[in-house]
């Protein structure tokens, strides 16, 4: 699953950015599949993309900037299950209305 940081509405960090959302909710595509994609563009499209770098950072996050300006970080991110407790009517406590002077 992909942190999404899309920092720049250009077509180049959009697209990647719909990769990114894709994969999150369907087939995992790796990063640097989508950093192909993103470097195709720049090859593609060369007078819209010139200053634009694709950067890749280990095997976790990807880039895509101009200049000093960020427009996109992806970021890989690991979720885990969390067992999150419920809430159950047989509390003992201030719910408990031998102890409704708790209220008071």
């Amino acid at each position: 699953m992909y942190r999404i940081e899309l920092k720049s509405m250009k077509d180049i960090a959009k697209e990647a950015a719909i990769l990114a959302a894709l994969s999150n909710g369907n087939t995992h595509i790796p990063l640097d599949k989508i950093a192909a994609g993103a470097e195709m563009e720049c090859v593609k499209w060369p007078s819209l993309n010139d200053k634009i770098s694709v950067n890749l950072i280990g095997d976790k996050c990807l880039t895509i900037d101009m200049g000093t300006e960020n427009l996109l970080v992806l970021t890989e991110v690991e979720i885990y299950a969390l067992d999150v407790p419920t809430l159950d009517r047989q509390l003992e406590g201030i719910a408990n209305p031998e102890n409704a002077e708790a209220f008071n």
